[in-house]
């Protein structure tokens, strides 16, 4: 593996400079996780209103509320924490 270094300096320009960004933090952070045996955990982007597993915000703000086509009768919030 190559040590990047102050003096490193690139002749990217453009998209593969932004590719070569997304490259670099995609191996950092799998190494990073090896190195300390973590792995990655996926939340849910919706609950069922009303099961108290989305918080209640700051007791002012509303939780998104969303019907989804496939869930009649079902009403649900968009995660927000």
């Amino acid at each position: 593996m190559e040590t990047i270094t102050k003096e490193t300096t690139t002749t990217l320009k453009g998209w593969k400079h932004e590719l070569a960004i997304s490259q670099l933090k995609e191996v950092f952070t799998k190494n990073l996780s090896q190195k300390l045996q973590l792995f990655k955990v996926e939340a849910p982007l919706i609950v069922e209103k009303g099961t108290g597993i989305n918080d209640d915000l700051n007791g002012i703000e509303s939780p998104v509320s969303v019907k989804v086509k496939n869930l009649p009768g079902i009403e649900v919030e968009i995660v927000h924490s």
